[in-house]
């Protein structure tokens, strides 16, 4: 649990290219515990941060579903869109998370995805070969043992069957108490309001720029 702790901190390693990007995409697939495709067909229409949830239009079997988001998610990816690695000409339909190839927002591939997550793990925890469902099941682990129940859960990981979602359950059951658990999912909360600090900052930052350069002198 402690390495978890580390995938939800936002401190940029040396050397980390698109930071803001990649720590929001690790915090989608963690949080909300998304299929590399899901969050690869993800628009900047489908999420909602008024109501703080996501909706995923592609899931298995191209079906639908709507999944909370976690407040340290909404953080991740005001930054993210702050950043402006996402650039703000682009329109709600467009992809969430993408590339410029050529000049054009291009959607990620599964094996970018997969790679780039497992690069960032290994960077932040020292952990080798872990891809990008390995983040849902640790973010399965986490809920389940912090009290989350089966349904809750198989509606949130859009599975079909109870039996896969109790497949999960006997993989993390076992290994974590529930307090420990707990205690993860309080410091996620305490990393979430520190970015929300931060993201505040921010935008007072900008707001005071802009009434500074409205009024200065031509």
């Amino acid at each position: 649990d402690e390495q978890v702790k580390k995938l939800y901190v936002n401190r940029p390693y040396p050397g980390a290219r698109l930071w803001a990007r990649t720590y929001a995409l690790v915090m989608v697939l963690i949080n909300e515990k998304l299929r590399n495709s899901e969050l690869r067909s993800l628009t900047l229409a489908d999420v909602d941060f008024l109501h703080r949830e996501i909706t995923v239009r592609h899931g298995k079997g191209d079906k639908f579903r709507v999944v909370d988001m976690t407040d340290l998610t909404a953080e991740a990816l005001t930054a993210y869109l702050e950043s402006g690695i996402r650039p703000a000409y682009l329109s709600e339909d467009d992809f969430l998370f993408g590339s410029l190839q050529g000049g054009k927002w291009a959607q990620m591939s599964r094996q970018g995805v997969s790679s780039l997550v497992e690069r960032h793990i290994e960077a932040v925890c020292g952990t080798s070969g872990c891809r990008s469902h390995a983040l849902r099941h640790i973010g399965s682990r986490v809920c389940l043992n912090a009290g989350t129940s089966l349904e809750e859960l198989q509606g949130a990981l859009g599975h079909s069957s109870k039996v896969t979602t109790e497949i999960y359950a006997g993989r993390v059951m076992q290994r974590r108490r529930r307090e420990s658990a707990q205690e993860v999912l309080s410091f996620r909360d305490e990393q979430a309001e520190k970015l929300h600090r931060k993201n505040e900052a921010g935008q007072m930052e900008i707001r005071l720029f802009k009434k500074a350069w409205s009024i200065t002198p031509a």
